[in-house]
């Protein structure tokens, strides 16, 4: 389809800004250039001569454009995106779409209030080899994709305000996300500053999708390596597809494999065939800003839109933090990011869940899993496989062993102690002898107490500070002393009931109602 009549400004005529001029050019929908360096511009009078040139950004929503090209530094892209949408113009971006996941947000957030469309510069969506790969899947001929490891290196540039992964990084993931279907449960990431300038140079990350089926896709991503390097390489249950993007050695190549996992011999990968398969042809660039183009005509949205740039920001910002956190985090928390402490040491297996905080000093071992919400306070302990629930609260200096099973909406007091073994000796052995101990949901228990393991606190009980509890313990009653024994009957609010001799009373708090039924009491529904 003709974009002719369609009218774009370019903002920022730098290195890569170049090569946006001369494509619009072509594709007859240049109609202005906007560069700080009016040298640059000067420059450009031979090269187009009809096409406006400024330094300023003012005047140019008065040329009639229908959109804008930025190709501008990455700090600078949130605050121009803004601008023209504000202005009712349509945006392309050049990756990453902004710095933070919150900004970028906003941005996607006001494209669609405003009804303008918002293209983010994923330029890998856009080669011809994607629709190659796309058939392939779809043919079934790689079966089941069970891993996909993408490499992009470069000796060159260094950013001085993003990152590596920021500045090399969102191509991948774009493809990535494409791979799996949308964001990917988690992400682990790791960073090197090898240049001692508080940004990282050299990254490589693991993206962890698990619906519809386990995916598992390694990006590696580096400044400092001697060759300028894209590649990637698909592996699925029936044969592997390797991509080389690299200048001038091209290649686009389908083995055909045989997994033998058998358990009676020894397992092994066969290779049966391999096929090189043509390259498409066509320049991406041109693909991705004619695509723009199309969908201001059309008033459609492009292929890159502001979702995938927010999908893109969302696992950049969580490899910024697997990075600063030194574990594995998760994505898919509905932009409620778990927070980790510096000092604190949480294992890459263990399962936070979103919003959940770790304070200072914590350790928290593998496979425990911390519900959403969930707090713990300075220097606590959570042995490995552990469950605590959501919005559970643990105070300073608490240690949960291995078999401590803590509910939703729990509090623990500083300092409360949980065991679990009955007779323990330091030179005998009771690993296999653990006993469970549950908190039910909405309990309490009392800072500087002790919870003896195999022992069940119910719903909303309240244990007393400084008590020892031996045995189970009803929902709503309160234990107070050493050994505890039952003393009165608490809310669910945390208020101590009052009976008076009467079988119903109502919370002096909260004025929800109880009644007594034998030796405990339930909720008035």
């Amino acid at each position: 389809m003709s974009t002719r009549g369609v009218r774009i400004a370019l903002v920022g005529h730098g290195r890569w800004g170049k090569n946006h001029a001369r494509v619009l050019n072509e594709l007859g929908v240049l109609s202005a250039i906007c560069d700080r360096s009016q040298e640059t511009l000067d420059g450009l009078a031979g090269q187009y001569p009809e096409i406006h040139r400024g330094t300023s950004l003012e005047g140019l929503e008065k040329l009639g454009l229908d959109g804008v090209v930025i190709a501008t530094p990455a700090a600078t892209h949130a605050q121009l995106v803004q601008h023209f949408l504000e202005r009712d113009i349509n945006v392309f971006v050049e990756k990453p779409l902004a710095l933070g996941l919150r900004e970028a947000t906003a941005l996607g957030e006001l494209a669609q209030a405003r009804g303008q469309i918002l293209q983010v510069g994923h330029i890998l969506e856009y080669h011809p080899m994607r629709a190659r790969i796309a058939e392939l899947l779809a043919s079934g001929r790689l079966g089941n994709l069970l891993s996909a490891r993408l490499v992009r290196t470069n000796l060159g540039t260094i950013r001085d305000t993003e990152d590596i992964l920021f500045s090399f990084a969102p191509h991948d993931i774009a493809f990535a996300l494409e791979l799996g279907g949308g964001l990917p449960d988690s992400v682990n990431a790791d960073g090197l500053d090898l240049l001692g300038r508080g940004l990282a140079d050299t990254a490589s990350m693991t993206l962890y999708f698990e619906d519809p089926r386990p995916l598992r896709v390694q990006i590696q991503v580096s400044w400092l390596e001697p060759r300028k390097e894209h590649r990637a390489l698909l592996v699925g249950s029936e044969g592997m597809v390797e991509w080389n993007d690299t200048r001038g050695e091209q290649s686009f190549t389908f083995y055909k494999t045989r997994l033998d996992l058998s358990p009676a011999a020894t397992s092994r990968a066969v290779l049966e065939g391999r096929e090189e398969l043509p390259l498409s042809t066509g320049e991406p660039l041109k693909l991705e800003l004619e695509d723009f183009a199309n969908c201001i005509q059309q008033g459609r949205v492009p292929r890159a839109g502001s979702q995938s740039g927010i999908g893109v920001m969302a696992v950049l910002d969580a490899c910024a933090r697997s990075i600063r956190q030194k574990r594995r985090v998760y994505v898919k928390t509905g932009g409620k990011q778990s927070f980790v402490h510096e000092s604190a040491e949480v294992h890459p297996e263990a399962e936070l869940g979103a919003n959940a905080k770790i304070w200072h000093y914590c350790h928290v071992m593998a496979r425990t899993q911390i519900g959403e919400g969930a707090s713990l306070g300075q220097n606590c302990f959570v042995a490995a496989n552990v469950q605590i629930g959501a919005r559970a609260r643990i105070q300073n200096n608490v240690s949960v062993y291995e078999g401590v099973v803590l509910e939703d909406d729990v509090f623990v007091g500083p300092s409360a102690v949980f065991t679990n073994v009955r007779y323990p000796r330091a030179f005998v052995s009771r690993k296999g002898e653990y006993e469970k101990t549950v908190v039910k949901k909405g309990a309490t228990i009392g800072a500087n107490s002790t919870v003896v393991c195999g022992t069940t606190i119910g719903e909303y009980a309240f244990v007393a500070a400084g008590a020892v509890v031996t045995r189970d313990v009803p929902p709503y009653v309160l234990v107070e002393g050493v050994p505890a024994v039952r003393s009165g009957f608490m809310c669910r609010c945390g208020e101590r009931l009052q009976f008076r001799g009467l079988l119903e009373t109502n919370c002096v708090r909260c004025q929800f109602p109880y009644r007594r039924e034998g030796d405990g009491i339930v909720p008035i529904e």
